[in-house]
């Protein structure tokens, strides 16, 4: 089988989602077109993997809105290299919030198309223009699903499908396919106190970690406001770009609290990511009700084996509630306030370690790729 994979980006978890699928499929013997405008060095996790890299376009700037007109022009150029490289399937991973443009993209095509959608956000809490505009693109997905071209499109979870099937008029609920959000099981572990060295962490316990971007929808601001007001030693990790908050933010949370903020304001190359995990005592993932997708880092955590403190959104808190990862608050000072501050470490990793470690195993890579490659046979009629 000859499988073109379409991604707009490398950025976050992009090039370690696509080389599953990858591996998986060169393992077995099938050819794979890595399709992407995003000329960063990154493409080499993909590569690595066993895929062939193409780079088409250039990366799109601005919200959907503003690069519709590029988003388009680089889709349809990679939907050419795809047939002229006489692809079976054309997946077109994380449309999230370009539906329009992409579905435009290929609304002439006659290669059978696959979707990876990570971020619901057609259910999107928030502000009305939010909201409006998660319709608008949902729309444009139902209508597309007509095409005899379009072979279906991947979801995370059952609830997930579920709602998507609910509001739809025309997607049918065998166009869903439910895969796990993959997880990379550690290579090695290590304890709390080597993956403190390894980093030179020296913080009160206990040591939370706050990992990844520092973006609106992942409660970066209300992480600073809740530190303020944290009366009890503690060290925060924050590991991530910066983005919402910087430097300045953090210095005023860190002069307001009893609490320590260690910042570590930059990408966090992947050969390090575990070894974060492995050095605190809970992950804090304070998301807003902005952001409604499933979560890597919640991913990283089970696999990690270490317990979240998660506010009740999206999916992210009924994936904590359901499996018993962690402890699930409202979304406001003062609830994780309150959690933070009666937290103890012991207690916690007794209560949830063997529930983490299950469910990473459940959405192990192997069994990933697996059933993706399962959807490809499928819908080709291998």
């Amino acid at each position: 089988m000859r499988v073109a994979l379409y991604d707009p980006t490398l950025s976050g978890h992009h090039p370690e989602y696509a080389a599953n699928i990858v591996r998986y499929l060169s393992n077995i013997g099938d050819d794979v077109l890595y399709i992407t405008p995003d000329q960063s060095n990154r493409a080499t996790i993909v590569k690595n993997a066993g895929a062939k890299i193409l780079f088409v376009g250039r990366p799109s700037v601005g919200n959907a809105i503003q690069s519709f007109h590029r988003t388009v022009s680089n889709v349809r150029s990679g939907l050419e290299i795809a047939r002229e490289w006489n692809a079976d399937i054309f997946h077109h991973l994380f449309v999230d919030t370009r539906e329009p443009a992409i579905t435009t993209a290929l609304s002439t095509t006659s290669t059978p198309i696959l979707f990876t959608l990570f971020n619901p956000h057609y259910h999107r809490e928030g502000a009305i223009r939010q909201r409006v505009y998660g319709n608008f693109c949902f729309k444009f997905i139902d209508i597309f699903s007509l095409k005899s071209s379009f072979m279906g499109m991947f979801v995370h979870t059952p609830q997930i499908k579920e709602r998507i099937h609910q509001r739809s008029q025309f997607l049918e609920e065998k166009d869903l396919h439910v895969v796990p959000d993959p997880v990379a099981l550690p290579d090695h572990r290590l304890s709390k106190e080597e993956a403190r060295r390894n980093l030179n962490i020296k913080g009160e316990d206990p040591i939370y970690l706050f990992f990844g971007g520092l973006r609106a929808e992942k409660g970066a601001k209300l992480l600073m406001e809740v530190i303020g007001n944290l009366d009890r030693d503690a060290t925060f990790v924050i590991a991530g770009s910066e983005g919402v908050i910087g430097q300045t933010e953090i210095e005023v949370a860190n002069n307001q609290s009893r609490a320590v903020i260690d910042a570590r304001l930059d990408f966090i190359p992947d050969s390090k990511v575990y070894t974060y995990f492995f050095a605190c005592d809970a992950v804090v993932l304070p998301y807003l009700s902005e952001y409604s997708g499933t979560s890597g880092v919640l991913q990283r955590s089970a696999a990690a084996g270490r317990p979240v403190i998660a506010t009740n959104v999206g999916e992210v808190g009924p994936l904590v509630k359901e499996y018993d990862l962690g402890y699930v608050v409202q979304s406001d000072v003062q609830s994780i306030t309150r959690k933070l501050k009666t937290f103890d470490p012991q207690t916690a990793l007794k209560k949830f370690e063997s529930a983490l470690l299950t469910y990473a195993e459940k959405h192990s890579v192997d069994r990933f790729s697996r059933e993706i490659r399962s959807v490809y046979s499928d819908v080709t009629h291998e």
